[in-house]
């Protein structure tokens, strides 16, 4: 299922993705947060979403929020690149947000998207409960308890 509108703590498992704007701290800034894998069957939905923001009248900043997303692909990347372009068309500035470490921001970095957008590292921290919810089986456990 594809979803562009609800605002959901937590990601459904039937959901493949969901993009919804966050409230904007500036007229001049936008942010669109991306829950869930972006492939080339989801890939359209961001786009189209993207397009809508890059469009916008006064537009000097979009962030994307990528910390929920749980797969990218070759698809997902073309997206971004685009939106880069549309956003420098207008002169505004793309920003990426993507957690420390992610497969995410491994992928952006290899793509050398990395060397032409800012990735915002003020976001990079991730406290250890989200960390072991999303990773149950690598719950800390005492060293002496390790096999």
């Amino acid at each position: 299922m594809l979803h562009a509108c609800a605002t959901p703590r937590h990601p459904d498992p039937v959901q493949l993705l969901s993009v919804r704007e966050l409230p904007a701290r500036s007229p001049d800034q936008a942010t669109v947060a991306v829950v869930g894998e972006i492939d080339a069957y989801t890939a359209p939905l961001l786009e189209a979403c993207l397009r809508t923001q890059t469009r916008r009248r006064g537009l000097r900043e979009l962030a994307i929020d990528l910390r929920q997303v749980t797969f990218l692909d070759a698809t997902g990347l073309s997206v971004l690149a685009r939106a880069l372009r549309r956003c420098r068309l207008r002169g505004a500035r793309l920003v990426l947000r993507c957690g420390r470490g992610t497969t995410v921001l491994r992928l952006v970095q290899a793509s050398g998207l990395a060397a032409v957008v800012t990735i915002d590292r003020e976001h990079w921290t991730e406290d250890a409960g989200e960390r072991q919810a999303r990773y149950p089986r690598l719950a800390l456990q005492p060293a002496g308890e390790r096999r």
